[in-house]
């Protein structure tokens, strides 16, 4: 990890979001999984930030703990039917609110 002061301390502060879900912890590490995969996050110093690193930024953002997430990304990679179900959720909301919209502008 390139800044790891970045994530000390700060949990003590309190969360800056509140995730609400059934799912979080899985929720939170296929979001980071796929913002790895997608590497689009970046460094201050110009690195591209790693799967840890995007976890370690999430905790600090919701203000939670995934000790586990390793096991969560191994998860996710052994699923048989889904591999991605919150994301899928995401990109139907999107379309569908594309779609609504599109809808009342007729």
């Amino acid at each position: 990890m390139e800044n790891p002061e970045w994530f000390v301390g700060h949990l003590d502060d309190g969360a800056l979001a509140i995730w609400k879900s059934e799912n979080v912890k899985m929720e939170v590490a296929e979001l980071a999984l796929g913002i790895c995969l997608a590497k689009v996050l970046w460094s201050p110093r110009g690195n591209l930030m790693e799967y840890d690193e995007i976890i370690k930024l999430m905790e600090q953002v919701f203000g939670m703990k995934l000790p586990n997430y390793r096991d969560l990304k191994r998860d996710i990679f052994e699923r048989k039917k889904e591999v991605v179900v919150f994301l899928k959720q995401l990109v139907f909301l999107i379309e569908r609110a594309r779609d609504e919209k599109d809808v009342r502008k007729r």
